[in-house]
């Protein structure tokens, strides 16, 4: 079985999954998508408790990173609901990793994982979200067959774009990258 480590970008709609080797080279990136109109809260986490176990019988996972949790509130962005909410599957989701794997999963700051990986956000970019950002620089640096689709209606129909879940995979990367280099 192969030695591997995970970084997760965790959220209640998809969580973003990295699997590299010890050495920091891709072995693939995956994604768990909910369904927020049909699943309650118990029922996502049930889904990454399978997706886990799955995991563990495919690799030998010997590291977990996962993007710390928002530590304050910022006007503007989430509620204070949301963020209890995200902090709450951030602890869920840590703990089943923690259990099927056997390992302390470690919490990795999204700015100081950005930093040490040399990804630059600029912040006065109106239009520019810092998701699309961090998608264009990572998939600058790593090969990979970024998951598309094709738009049903509006105007841009016909039109192929990334999945959404590519931002989420692409900050699990971010997160797992710097976690192996934050950690030793």
């Amino acid at each position: 079985m192969k030695d591997v480590h995970i970084g997760l970008d965790i959220s209640t709609s998809v969580i973003g999954i990295s699997i590299l080797d010890p050495e920091g080279e891709l072995f693939d990136l995956r994604c768990i998508k909910f369904n927020s109109n049909k699943q309650t809260f118990w029922e996502k986490t049930d889904s990454v408790k399978k997706f886990m176990l799955d995991l563990s019988d495919e690799f030998n996972v010997k590291q977990v990173f996962v993007e710390e949790n928002l530590q304050k509130f910022r006007p503007g962005f989430s509620s204070a609901k949301t963020l209890t909410t995200l902090a709450k599957m951030n602890g869920i989701v840590s703990f089943i990793a923690h259990d099927i794997f056997n390992v302390i999963p470690f919490n990795v700051k999204v700015n100081s994982a950005r930093k040490v990986l040399g990804i630059e956000i600029n912040r006065k970019a109106k239009t520019y979200k810092t998701k699309q950002q961090v998608f264009d620089q990572v998939r600058d640096r790593i090969k990979y067959d970024w998951p598309q689709k094709v738009l049903r209606g509006g105007p841009n129909k016909g039109k192929t774009i990334f999945d959404n879940s590519c931002y989420d995979m692409a900050d699990a990367w971010v997160v797992c990258k710097a976690g192996q280099l934050l950690s030793y």
